[in-house]
C-alpha cells in the first residue's frame, strides 16, 4: 500500500468573503397603472397585497446575458478585481432561453474572464444564496481564488399578463458578487434544502416536450401552442414561506454564531412584503434591523433580488460595510437557501485575525448546512397547544380583531352569517395571512383543503372551535 502514488489535493484559503457586490437595472419603468391596462387590478390593491410600486422590465432586445454581464462588471468594479483574476462564474437563473448552453459560458467569455470555470445553476429565488454557498466552498477548497456569482432573470419573457394572480409580481434584473480568500470568516455557513414533493406549487406551465408536441411548424406561441408562463399557486406558497423560512433563517443565525440583534441588515429574498414582514415577526428582528424592501421598485427577481437590494442598501447608506448581514432565498423547486455574511466593503479591510462574530465552520466539525434533528423545521410561531379552549364567542371576537388587522375593517362587521369573500370583500392572499394567524393566535392548525371550505365566518368559527376540543 505504501507504494501506491498519493494524490495531490488544492488547498485553499481559511475563510472566504464577499468582496464587492453590483447590480443591473433596466431602463424601462413599469408602473402599477400600466399593469391594470393588462388585469382588472388597481394600484392600491397590488401595493396592498405585495407592496410592489413599480417594476423594471428589459428591452425586448436585452438578453439574460447583457444584465449579467452589466452586474458582473459592477461587481468586479465593486471588489477592486480585475475578471482574469475569476476562477470561476456561476450564474443563477431559470429564465435563460436555451437549455444550452450555459449563459455562464457566454458570461465569462464577455467579461474576459479567460478560461474560468462557468456554470448555470436552477434554484429560482434560491439561486443567489446557492451560488454564494458554492463559492465560499470553491475558495476554501482551493478550486478557485474569486468566484463570480451573478442572479439574473428577464421574467417579463415568462410572464402571463392575462394572470391576475402573477402578472404584477415579476420584473427584470441582475445582481451580482465576487468572493474571494479571506482572513476572517465572512460567509457562514449555508443553510440550504429542498421540499420537492411540492414541486408544482411554482412551475412553468408546459414542459419543452409539451411545446414541442403543441407546435405547427414551427410558429409563434398561439391558443393551440401555448407558451411556458410560469404559474405560482400562491396560498401554497404564502404559507410555506411564513411557516417554513424562519426557521431556517434561524438555523442560519446559529450556525454563523449570530444572534438577530447583532445582525446590520436582514436580506431576504423579495417575493412579497407580506412574506417579508411575518419573517421579520416571526425572528423577532430588532427595529434598528434594517430590512430589505427593493421590491417596491423592482418587483420580484427571483435570483437577482437579494444582490440588487444589497447593492440598494449599500449605496443609500442603509447599511454599513462591513456589517453582518442575513440573506436567504426561497422558491420554486421547493428550494431554499440562507446565510449570514460580512457586507463588503473593498475601501476598508478588517485587519487580519479581526473578529467578525461569524463562527467558522472550516474543518470536521463545521456545521452540514442541513437542518439540525434539534431545530425543528417549524416556525416558531407554528401552531401550539392553547392552555384552554375558547368558547365560539370568544373565539369570534378574536378572528374579528385579526381580519380588523389585516383589512381594516370594523369588528363589529364581522359576523357569523358574513361572507369572507362577497360581505368582507377579503381576497384569497388577505385570507391565507388571516388564516395563518389565527392558527397562531388560537393554538390550530387549519389545512389548505380546509381553508377551501371556510366560506363565512361561522364556519371558521365552527372549525377553530371543534378544532382546539
Amino acid at each position: 500500500m505504501s507504494d501506491r502514488p498519493r494524490l495531490a489535493q488544492h488547498e485553499g484559503a481559511r475563510h472566504s468573503r464577499i468582496h464587492g457586490v453590483g447590480g443591473y437595472r433596466p431602463e424601462r419603468v413599469v408602473t402599477n397603472e400600466e399593469v391594470c391596462t393588462w388585469i382588472d387590478s388597481s394600484d392600491e390593491w397590488i401595493r396592498s397585497r405585495s407592496g410592489i410600486e413599480e417594476r423594471r422590465f428589459a428591452a425586448d432586445d436585452e438578453t439574460v446575458i447583457d444584465m449579467a454581464v452589466s452586474a458582473g462588471r459592477d461587481a468586479l468594479e465593486h471588489a477592486g478585481i480585475s475578471a482574469d483574476q475569476l476562477g470561476s462564474v456561476i450564474v443563477a437563473t431559470v429564465t435563460h432561453p436555451f437549455q444550452t448552453p450555459s449563459a455562464a459560458a457566454a458570461v465569462t467569455h464577455a467579461l474576459g474572464a479567460g478560461a474560468a470555470a462557468a456554470m448555470d445553476i436552477s434554484a429560482a429565488c434560491a439561486g443567489y444564496c446557492y451560488g454564494i454557498g458554492l463559492a465560499d466552498a470553491m475558495v476554501r477548497a482551493g478550486t478557485s481564488d474569486y468566484v463570480l456569482v451573478i442572479g439574473v432573470e428577464k421574467l417579463s419573457d415568462f410572464t402571463d399578463r392575462t394572470d391576475r394572480g402573477t402578472a404584477f409580481i415579476f420584473g427584470d434584473g441582475a445582481g451580482a458578487a465576487v468572493v474571494g480568500p479571506s482572513d476572517f470568516p465572512g460567509i457562514g455557513p449555508t443553510v440550504w434544502g429542498s421540499k420537492g414533493e411540492d414541486w408544482d406549487v411554482i412551475r412553468n406551465r408546459e414542459s419543452w416536450i409539451d411545446l414541442r408536441d403543441g407546435a405547427k411548424g414551427g410558429a409563434a406561441p398561439t391558443e393551440e401552442m401555448p407558451w411556458s408562463y410560469l404559474t405560482m399557486q400562491g396560498q401554497s406558497v404564502f404559507r410555506w414561506a411564513v411557516y417554513s423560512m424562519a426557521p431556517i433563517a434561524q438555523q442560519a443565525l446559529d450556525a454563523a454564531g449570530i444572534t438577530a440583534d447583532q445582525l446590520d441588515a436582514f436580506i431576504p429574498h423579495q417575493a412579497n412584503i407580506r412574506i417579508v414582514d411575518a419573517l421579520v415577526k416571526q425572528l423577532k428582528l430588532p427595529s434598528h434591523v434594517p430590512v430589505a424592501d427593493d421590491i417596491r421598485h423592482q418587483g420580484n427577481t427571483s435570483a437577482a433580488s437579494i444582490p440588487l437590494a444589497t447593492r440598494r442598501m449599500l449605496d443609500e447608506g442603509e447599511v454599513s460595510s462591513g456589517g453582518l448581514a442575513l440573506q436567504i432565498g426561497f422558491g420554486a423547486g421547493l428550494v431554499y437557501g440562507a446565510q449570514v455574511i460580512v457586507l463588503p466593503d473593498p475601501q476598508t479591510l478588517p485587519a487580519p485575525g479581526q473578529q467578525t462574530g461569524i463562527t467558522s465552520s472550516r474543518g470536521p466539525t463545521g456545521y452540514s448546512g442541513r437542518p439540525s434533528a434539534a431545530t425543528p423545521r417549524t416556525s416558531v410561531h407554528e401552531p401550539k397547544e392553547h392552555h384552554m379552549a375558547l368558547s365560539e364567542n370568544e373565539i369570534l371576537d378574536g378572528l374579528a380583531e385579526i381580519i380588523n388587522e389585516e383589512t381594516g375593517l370594523d369588528a363589529a362587521d364581522v359576523q357569523p352569517d358574513k361572507s369572507f369573500t362577497d360581505d368582507l370583500d377579503i381576497d384569497s392572499l388577505s385570507m391565507m395571512t388571516i388564516v395563518v394567524n389565527a392558527e397562531e393566535k388560537f393554538g390550530v392548525r387549519i389545512p389548505d383543503e380546509e381553508v377551501k371550505n371556510l366560506k363565512t365566518v361561522k364556519d371558521a368559527v365552527s372549525y377553530i372551535a371543534g378544532a382546539q376540543s
